[in-house]
C-alpha cells in the first residue's frame, strides 16, 4: 500500500512540474472609461447584499479559465475576455484551470481592494511546455537519450541520427514502435502509446548493436521561403537551408513545415555514400492579407482572441480559414465580425465605431469658478463652465461646490452623440464686509488682509478688525456680519505726535528770527522761521536756509507728547570761511577760461605763421615772398606773447584752486 501511495506522489509532482502556469502579462489597473457597468441595468450589477459590484475584465486567450472567490457575483467568457464581478472589498481571486497551477491573485499591494461601481483590466497568458507546430493536430513527442548520436528508426522508416541527447519528432495520436542504435550498445526497441505532448526517457545499454552500421548518405534541402522546418521520418533534424548528413541508406519520408504555408511532404530514397539534391522547393502559401481601418484611428485590434495591433493595419498575413475580429477604442462601442479568408485572399475592413459618449456642459449661477464633481469622486473634474466633449455615457450625479456659497447638485444622463447642458444655482452662504483706512495694514481675525481697502466676503458671524499705522495707534473694532449684508467700517490709527518750536537767529548777533527757510528730513515747510509744528514720534534733521547766512543743521528726537523749542544760531555768510571759498572759487574760474582763451590763441598764432612761412618758400613773387616772411615773423611774436600769458593765467589758476580748498577745509 505504501508504494502505491509513493507512486502516486511520484506521478503528482511529476504531473506538477510539466502543468502550465498562468503569467500575468499586465497587473489589475484602473479603467475610468469602461462603459459596461453604466449600461447594465441594475439588478444585473448588484450581489446578493444589495452592494454594486467592481468589474475585472480578463484578457487572456486561455479557454474554460476558473476564476474562483467567495466574492465572485458572477463570471462571464466574452470572447478573448472574462468578465469577473465582485463584491465591494475583495482583496483576493484565484485563477484554476485543469492541467494548471493555481494563482493566487492578491490586491493588496495593488489596487488596495475592489470598489463598487468601477472597472479594471488585467490581461493574463500561459506558460508550459506545449509546443506550438505548423500543425495543430500534430503531438511533440520529446525523447530524452543517454546518449548522444543514436540512430532512430520509426516503424518500417530508415533509421535518422540524434546528433544531441534530445530527439523531438512531430506526429498523430497513436502507437508507434522505435527501435535506437548505436556503435557499442544494444540495440532496443520500444513502443510508446501517444495522445498528448509528452517526454519519453531512452537509456541505451552498452553491448553489441544488433544492427550493422552502412555508410550513410546526404540530404540537401532548400525551401523558398527560407526557414521551414524538416522533419525526416517525423523526426526534427533543423531548418531550412540545411544539409542532412548521417542518413541511413534506404526509404525515408521527407516533411517540410512553415507557419501559413501549406506543408509539402514526399519520399526520397538514399543509397550508401548518396546525396538527395531536390533543389528549392517552393512552399504553397497558407494565407491571405488582411488590412484594417477604423474611424477614429487607434484603435485596438484583437484577432483569434489575440493581440493584432491597432488601427490603421495595412496588408498584414494571416493563415487561411475562419477567423473573428474585434476592434475597440476607448469611449466607443466595439465591433465584431466573423470572416474567412482563402489562400491569397485580400481582406479589406474598414469601421466606423459608434461613440459611446456624449457632449457634457456644467455652469454655475451666479458666478462661475465652481468645483465640479461627478458621482461619489472626492476629487473635482473641473471647475465651471466645465466642457467635457468626450464624457461616457450614463447617468451621473453633478454636485458644485464653491467656497462661501451652499452646494448645488442634479442627476443627469449623458446619451450617445447628444449634448447635454446643465446650469446649476448656487446659494448665496456670505456677507460682504468693507474695511478702508487710509495708509494702514487692514487685518480680519489676526490675518492680515490687505492696505488702505479691502472688501472680504465672509460666512456670518462676529469679526475682529483692525488698521495699524506705523508711528500710530491701532484702530480695533468688533463687528456683526449677517447673511446677504454689506458692512462698511472705517478705522482711523491714531498719531503719535509731538510739537516743535523752530527759532532761527544771527550767530553774532542774537535778536528777532531772521525768517530762514525750513528743510525737515530734506523737504521743505511750507511756513518760515519762526514756526510750531506738530510732528510724528522719530529722528528728524532740520536744516535752516537763509541767503544772508550759512546753512544750519540741527538733529532731534521727539517722543509722544514732547514739547520741544529748537533755537538755530545761523553765522553769516559775508566774511564767513565759506564766501572766501566761493571768492577764490570764483576767480579760479575766471583764470582757467583765461588760460584756454589765450592758449587757443596761441595754437591760432602758431598754425599761422607756419602756412605763412611754408607759402614763402614755395612762392616765386620776391614782393609777395617778403610779406609772407613778415607775417611769419608776426604770428611767431604774437604766439611767443600768448604762451607767456597763458603761463601767467594758469599759475594764477592753480593758486586760486588752493586758496578755495584751503578755504573749504576751514569751514567744514
Amino acid at each position: 500500500m505504501k508504494s502505491i501511495v509513493y507512486a502516486f506522489l511520484i506521478i503528482s509532482a511529476f504531473l506538477c512540474l510539466l502543468a502550465d502556469e498562468f503569467v500575468v502579462t499586465q497587473d489589475i489597473v484602473l479603467n475610468p472609461t469602461n462603459l459596461t457597468l453604466t449600461r447594465m441595468n441594475q439588478r444585473e450589477k448588484t450581489d446578493i447584499n444589495g452592494n454594486l459590484v467592481g468589474l475585472v475584465i480578463i484578457r487572456t486567450g486561455i479557454h474554460d479559465l476558473l476564476v474562483v472567490s467567495p466574492f465572485l457575483h458572477k463570471l462571464e467568457a466574452k470572447g478573448g475576455e472574462y468578465h469577473a464581478f465582485f463584491s465591494p472589498g475583495t482583496k483576493l481571486f484565484t485563477f484554476k484551470k485543469e492541467g494548471f497551477g493555481n494563482l493566487k491573485y492578491e490586491l493588496r499591494e495593488r489596487i488596495g481592494e475592489i470598489k463598487s461601481g468601477t472597472v479594471y483590466e488585467m490581461s493574463i497568458t500561459n506558460r508550459g511546455i506545449s509546443v506550438i507546430s505548423a500543425d495543430a493536430n500534430l503531438l511533440t513527442l520529446t525523447l530524452n537519450l543517454n546518449e548522444a548520436g543514436v540512430y532512430i528508426s520509426k516503424d518500417n522508416f530508415a533509421p535518422v541520427q540524434a546528433k544531441d541527447r534530445l530527439a523531438v519528432f512531430r506526429l498523430p495520436a497513436g502507437n508507434y514502435t522505435f527501435t535506437f542504435a548505436k556503435d557499442g550498445f544494444q540495440t532496443s526497441n520500444q513502443n510508446i502509446e501517444l495522445s498528448n505532448d509528452k517526454t519519453e526517457e531512452i537509456t541505451l545499454i552498452p553491448g553489441t548493436s544488433a544492427q550493422k552500421m552502412p555508410l550513410t548518405g546526404f540530404a540537401n534541402l532548400i525551401t523558398e521561403p527560407e526557414g521551414a522546418e524538416i522533419l525526416i521520418n517525423s523526426q526534427r533534424v533543423g531548418v531550412t537551408p540545411f544539409t542532412v548528413d548521417e542518413l541511413f541508406p534506404g526509404e525515408h519520408e521527407l516533411t517540410l513545415r512553415k507557419n501559413l504555408y501549406h506543408p509539402q511532404t514526399m519520399t526520397f530514397t538514399i543509397t550508401e555514400n548518396g546525396t538527395f539534391s531536390p533543389g528549392t522547393i517552393i512552399l504553397k502559401p497558407k494565407f491571405g492579407y488582411l488590412s484594417v481601418n477604423s474611424s477614429p484611428q487607434g484603435a485596438t485590434i484583437t484577432l483569434d482572441n489575440k493581440p493584432y495591433g491597432s488601427t490603421p493595419s495595412s496588408k498584414n498575413q494571416i493563415e487561411s480559414g475562419n477567423h473573428r475580429i474585434t476592434i475597440k477604442s476607448d469611449l466607443y462601442y466595439e465591433y465584431t465580425e466573423d470572416f474567412a479568408i482563402s489562400d491569397g485572399d485580400e481582406k479589406f475592413i474598414s469601421v466606423e465605431l459608434q461613440p459611446a459618449f456624449g457632449e457634457l456642459t456644467i455652469n454655475s449661477s451666479p458666478e462661475p469658478g465652481a468645483d465640479v464633481y461627478l458621482g461619489t469622486d472626492n476629487a473635482p473634474v473641473g471647475k465651471t463652465p466645465y466642457h467635457n466633449s468626450k464624457m461616457p455615457s450614463g447617468r451621473y450625479h453633478v454636485r458644485i461646490a464653491k467656497d462661501l456659497w451652499a452646494d448645488s447638485e442634479e442627476a443627469l444622463e449623458v446619451k450617445d452623440g447628444e449634448k447635454t447642458e446643465r446650469t446649476l444655482v448656487l446659494t448665496r452662504n456670505f456677507g460682504t464686509l468693507e474695511i478702508t483706512a487710509d495708509e494702514s495694514s487692514l487685518i480680519i481675525n489676526g490675518e492680515p488682509v490687505g492696505t488702505g481697502f479691502v472688501s472680504k466676503r465672509l460666512k456670518p458671524g462676529k469679526y475682529s478688525v483692525r488698521a495699524e499705522r506705523d508711528r500710530h495707534r491701532s484702530d480695533e473694532k468688533e463687528v456683526f456680519l449677517t447673511l446677504g449684508e454689506t458692512n462698511k467700517v472705517s478705522l482711523s490709527p491714531i498719531p503719535m505726535e509731538g510739537i516743535v518750536s523752530i527759532k532761527c537767529q544771527a550767530k553774532d548777533k542774537p535778536g528777532p528770527d531772521v525768517g530762514a527757510d525750513l528743510f525737515l528730513n530734506g523737504n521743505k515747510l511750507e511756513n518760515i522761521s519762526p514756526a510750531s509744528i506738530s510732528l510724528l514720534i522719530g529722528d528728524y534733521s532740520l536744516v535752516a536756509k537763509h541767503s544772508n547766512f550759512l546753512d544750519t543743521e540741527k538733529k532731534f528726537k521727539i517722543a509722544e507728547g514732547d514739547r520741544l523749542k529748537l533755537e538755530l544760531n545761523m553765522e553769516t555768510y559775508s566774511g564767513s570761511m565759506l564766501a572766501k571759498a566761493d571768492f577764490w572759487k570764483t576767480h579760479k574760474l575766471i583764470g582757467l577760461g583765461s588760460t584756454l582763451f589765450i592758449g587757443g590763441a596761441a595754437a591760432y598764432f602758431h598754425i599761422s605763421s607756419e602756412n605763412a612761412y611754408t607759402d614763402h618758400q614755395s612762392s616765386t613773387d620776391t614782393i609777395k615772398a617778403d610779406s609772407l616772411y613778415d607775417d611769419y615773423k608776426s604770428g611767431k611774436s604774437i604766439r611767443n606773447v600768448c604762451i607767456g600769458l597763458a603761463s601767467t593765467t594758469t599759475v594764477y589758476t592753480l593758486y586760486s584752486l588752493i586758496k578755495q580748498i584751503s578755504y573749504k577745509k576751514a569751514f567744514k
